[in-house]
């Protein structure tokens, strides 16, 4: 239930979902109230998984940034990190974290950072244990109508290891365009890159 006065209070969804499976695990999932910001009611911000017995072997952690437009009336919602830690049976996990980094115009997806292994001391805060980390840059086509609003169809995402390494490339073409353009977003060419300059 968010509340913030007498006049400004609102049923917020539920703030933890159970569900329990035929062998009796069991899968929580917790809702933002709107205690922090108002603007992520009912989004997931943790989940955890535990045996028959209670005993915690998966969680995950969902933190977010909310962006403000037009006086506060207008928000776009987007994950900054999630933090995985999976338990062996005891009190010890090994962790992995991704975070993310969006335009704020429109949108998109514009890097997406797979740290692998991390240590993790909260829910937020974590210390990368370098070595295997995986980054993706992702770029958009350019609609051919300004005016039009097609801005969610990426043109290439690209992924490169810790030393910045290329190991991997996507190339997307839209309807019959040249690479880099797109008008439906109807996709006429999709190339994967082999080596070198080879797709």
């Amino acid at each position: 239930m968010y509340y913030r006065n007498a006049y400004d209070r609102k049923f917020a969804g539920f703030e933890r979902v159970e569900k329990i499976d035929g062998e009796g695990n069991i899968s929580n999932t917790y809702f933002h109230q709107g205690d922090d910001e108002y603007a992520q009611i009912n989004y997931p911000y943790k989940t955890e998984m535990l045996d028959s017995e209670g005993n915690v072997y998966k969680t995950t952690h969902t933190n977010y940034t909310v962006h403000t437009y037009n006086n506060d009336k207008s928000y776009l919602i987007t994950p900054d990190t999630i933090v995985t830690k999976d338990y062996d049976g005891n009190d010890t996990h090994r962790d992995t974290a991704e975070s993310f980094v969006y335009n704020t115009t429109n949108g998109n997806l514009e890097i997406h950072i797979q740290y692998g292994e991390v240590e993790a001391y909260s829910a937020n805060d974590f210390v990368d244990i370098l070595g295997d980390t995986l980054i993706t840059n992702y770029t958009y086509a350019i609609p051919q109508n300004q005016s039009s609003n097609i801005v969610g169809f990426p043109s290439s995402d690209v992924m490169t290891d810790f030393y910045d390494i290329k190991v991997r490339e996507t190339k997307y073409t839209y309807d019959n365009l040249s690479y880099g353009q797109v008008e439906k977003g109807n996709v006429t060419k999709v190339e994967s890159w082999i080596e070198g300059e080879e797709y």
